[in-house]
This record gives structure tokens, C-alpha cells and sequence, in this order.
């Protein structure tokens, strides 16, 4: 079916409970299911899939023994659905929220690894030039946390990206720079090594971040640049403060920015002299493109470049 023609179908027919029915036969992969937590009768979901399928002309799910498996149409049909139910409870909200005098409700995501005191400066910023915004603050990985920004359901996020591309659907600007460094606790014995090899290292114990992550895949780039041995790793984490934690009181080694080695028990460590080379990925602030941000989003971002040149976090770490 030509573009024009569906495009005219939705128009005309799609409703919200359409989109609503289809989320939950992707949840409960049976009509049955979907039917009883939406409030309907089978044939009434078996209804209104069926018009999703002759609105859009295409098969959205394979019937078989596992139940009611989205095709390749029903998993793009998935994402973009996910997205718009999120905008649409995101517009309740905010609505909601306005209705009572607030000014707006900002969704950010930090990473663990944010320069200390910058949330808590751009935050007392933002609540001293609007008092009346409303916070809503969730900490991850830089993979979990774009892809909740991805899924609207983050406004912005810090994240890192180590190439610097910028992501499908992301619009990013760079808020600093910092410096890692290989840390052990102050009596391990790779401090009383003036400049330890990069062979000396490899035989250490290590706690690193999980697989697959922006750190460890740095970390790992490190080493095969330098040395060819495989790391001994006891430990994967990636919350900061728990590798810090672990660090100073066993005799493991790990890689941490420079700006927790300033406190809590991160006094207790020592930065070994070893050249990282260039820093890892900068601190950037993401948003997604082709989104008509509230203002509040876009003042905030205003004061997370004020408080990291006041912090300079960059020199700071």
C-alpha cells in the first residue's frame, strides 16, 4: 500500500487503543493475555490488531506454538509505539505539573563517574533561577542511559562516547574533559615501583568494568597497544564508588577518573606513573534530536556549562 494511502488509513482510524492493545500483546505474547490486562475481550483484541495489520498492510506478528511473536514489522512498529505512549505520559505529566505552578519536570541521567560537585552546582543553579522545576535523576551506564533517552524516557543525559560520533537520533554538546589513572591502595607493592611496565601490570590483579562498556573496552585497547598479556580480572563493577571501596582495601588494581582519587576513601589510593595517553571519552550532555525541548531543558543544559567552567572540572580532576 502506497505511503499516502496509510498515512490516510491512520488518520482516519488509529486510536490510542490500538497502540495500547499492541504493547501489550508484545508484553504477554498471546491475545488472551493482552486482552485480560487491557480490559477486553479476546475477540475485541483480536479486532484491533488485525486493523493495526490492514492500517499499516503489513504482518506485525508470527502466530505459532510460542504464542504471538512480532515480525520485523511489528519489532519497528515496537520502538516507535514505545516512544510515542512515552511522550504521551511525559505531556500528562508535564501538563499536570504545570496545572499546580510548576514550571516543568526535567528527566536526567547522570553517569557514576560525573565530576563531584557538578550535578549538585548545576542542580542548585537551576532550582535558584527556577524554583519550581521538578527533578527526576537516574544513574547508569552510558549504554543504559541512551537508550532510555533513546525510549523518551530521559529529557538529557551525561554520557561518554569514545569515538565522539554522535549516535543515531542524538544530539550531543561536550561539557569537559578528564584524566583516568591505574590506582592501587597505598601499601601495594606496585607503589614501591618508581614507574611500573606495562608487563608488571598485567600480572596484577584487576577490577574492572563489565564487558562490552566504554571503560573496559579503553581499558582493554590499553593493553594491547602496550603489551600483549591477558589480564587477570577477579572483579567486574561498574559503579565507581564500590571499585574505589574495593581498591583501597584489597590488593587489586583499577582504572578511575582523577577526580575520585580527591575523596571518601579514594585517599587511601595512589595514581600509578603510567601515561594513559589522550583522556578517555569527554563529558557530554545528550539530548534527542528532532525534539522540541521544553525551555527548561535547554536552561539547564545553560547551567551544566556554567558549573563546570566554575568547578573547572577538567583541572579539578
Amino acid at each position: 500500500m502506497p505511503t499516502t494511502h496509510v498515512r490516510k488509513a491512520l488518520a482516519g482510524r488509529l486510536r490510542l487503543k490500538h497502540l495500547e492493545l499492541f504493547r501489550s500483546v508484545m508484553e504477554q505474547h498471546t491475545l488472551r493475555g493482552a486482552a485480560e490486562v487491557s480490559n477486553m475481550t479476546q475477540p475485541a483484541a483480536t479486532k484491533l490488531v488485525q486493523e493495526l495489520e490492514e492500517m499499516f498492510a503489513v504482518p506485525l506478528f508470527h502466530r505459532g506454538k510460542r504464542g504471538m511473536q512480532p515480525t520485523h514489522y511489528g519489532e519497528v512498529m515496537q520502538r516507535h509505539i514505545a516512544i510515542l505512549l512515552a511522550d504521551m505520559d511525559c505531556m500528562e505529566e508535564e501538563i499536570a505539573l504545570v496545572a499546580e505552578g510548576g514550571e516543568g519536570h526535567i528527566r536526567l541521567g547522570v553517569l557514576p563517574s560525573l565530576a563531584p560537585g557538578l550535578l549538585t552546582r548545576s542542580v542548585d543553579k537551576m532550582l535558584s533561577a527556577h524554583p519550581k522545576v521538578q527533578f527526576s535523576i537516574q544513574e547508569a551506564a552510558t549504554t543504559e542511559l541512551l537508550a532510555s533517552l533513546s525510549r523518551n524516557e530521559l529529557d538529557l543525559t551525561f554520557a561518554r562516547i569514545p569515538d565522539r560520533d554522535v549516535i543515531e537520533g542524538v544530539r550531543h554538546a561536550t561539557v569537559y574533559d578528564e584524566p583516568f589513572a591505574v590506582v592501587t591502595r597505598k601499601s601495594h607493592l606496585l607503589t614501591k615501583t618508581r614507574k611500573p611496565s606495562w608487563k608488571l601490570l598485567s600480572d596484577a590483579t584487576w577490577i574492572l568494568p563489565a564487558k562490552g562498556t566504554p571503560m573496559r573496552n579503553f581499558i582493554n585497547e590499553l593493553f594491547s597497544k602496550n603489551a600483549s598479556f591477558r589480564l587477570k580480572v577477579a572483579v567486574e563493577c561498574s559503579a565507581l564508588e564500590k571499585v574505589r571501596d574495593l581498591i583501597a582495601g584489597t590488593d587489586m588494581v583499577g582504572v578511575l577518573p582523577r577526580s575520585f582519587l580527591l575523596h571518601g576513601t579514594s585517599r587511601e589510593l595512589v595514581p600509578l606513573d603510567l601515561a594513559l595517553g589522550p583522556n578517555f571519552a569527554p563529558i557530554s550532555l545528550f539530548f534527542r534530536h528532532h525534539r522540541d525541548q521544553p525551555p527548561v531543558i535547554d536552561a539547564f543544559a545553560r547551567m551544566v556549562q556554567a558549573a563546570a567552567i566554575e568547578l573547572d572540572c577538567t583541572r579539578a580532576c
